[in-house]
């Protein structure tokens, strides 16, 4: 069940998964260009969901 036990002295590290700010505004400035270009909603985050009906 215990393994890979480790002397208390040794630390472990952490995975950063939280984008930095400067690539989230890089993002958003790429979006609006895209949205610009093709129409305004054509490129939207995953989050906002999706639209009508399925």
């Amino acid at each position: 069940m215990l393994l890979d036990l480790q002397d208390g002295g040794v630390e472990q590290g952490e995975l950063d998964l939280e984008p930095e700010p400067q690539a989230c505004g890089h993002l958003m400035g790429t979006l609006d260009k895209l949205n610009d270009r093709y129409g305004r909603g054509t490129v939207t985050l995953a989050s906002a969901g999706l639209r009508g009906p399925r």
